[in-house]
């Protein structure tokens, strides 16, 4: 899985469960919402996780943030990701 530098998101963009997750020093509740956070925090403790992204609390905050959030250029790095991520997944799947 090709690791994605997360630097390089948008800011208030965060990803889980993938090559590239966040790291939970740069998240909180009030950044990600409850639900990602506490997903995030399984994740960084081995538990399985189904890769994702999470446009963070900051796109909640007025209608200009709304309609940047509804970009896909925004969502374009993190796609990116989950696409590697989900091909690496499907690689290493074995049937009985």
């Amino acid at each position: 899985m090709n690791a994605i530098n997360t630097a390089a998101l948008p800011s208030g963009l965060f990803l889980l469960g993938c090559a590239g997750q966040t790291p939970l020093a740069l998240a909180s509740p009030q950044r990600l919402g409850f639900k990602a956070f506490n997903l995030l925090r399984m994740a960084q403790m081995g538990l399985p996780v189904p890769p994702a992204f999470v446009l963070g609390t900051q796109f909640c905050a007025d209608a200009a943030s709304q309609d940047q959030a509804a970009s896909p250029e925004l969502w374009a790095p993190a796609l990116q990701a989950l696409e590697s991520a989900s091909a690496a997944l499907r690689s290493r799947r074995t049937w009985a």
